[in-house]
């Protein structure tokens, strides 16, 4: 994913649990050097957060709940308006991640 794009957009799925219920927005970024940026930078975050809101306001949705998959994003999420924040918290033993890390 990403070969071939020039500007950062949403990807919207359904949830596969839920895909009735739930709207998953994922940003996805073009593969070349000018975004080289992580999901944490200033930069992607002020896309990000304006690709959202547009979504937010062109499917006319009031308050919605954000379910962030890291606590990274909760910047991000200031400056948005919705009704509920939840984000996913791991913490991970370092013997578990040396493990992962090989």
């Amino acid at each position: 994913m990403g070969v071939g794009i020039n500007e950062p957009y949403l990807e919207i799925t359904g949830s596969l649990l839920s895909p009735a219920d739930v709207t998953v927005a994922r940003l996805v970024q073009p593969l070349h050097e000018a975004w080289t940026d992580s999901y944490e930078s200033p930069t992607v975050q002020t896309i990000y957060s304006r690709l959202v809101a547009d979504y937010l306001e062109k499917e006319k949705y009031k308050n919605p709940i954000l379910w962030l998959s890291t606590p990274k994003g909760v910047a991000f999420a200031k400056s948005l308006q919705y009704g509920l924040l939840v984000y996913e918290w791991m913490v991970r033993p370092a013997q578990y991640e040396q493990q992962m890390l090989g």
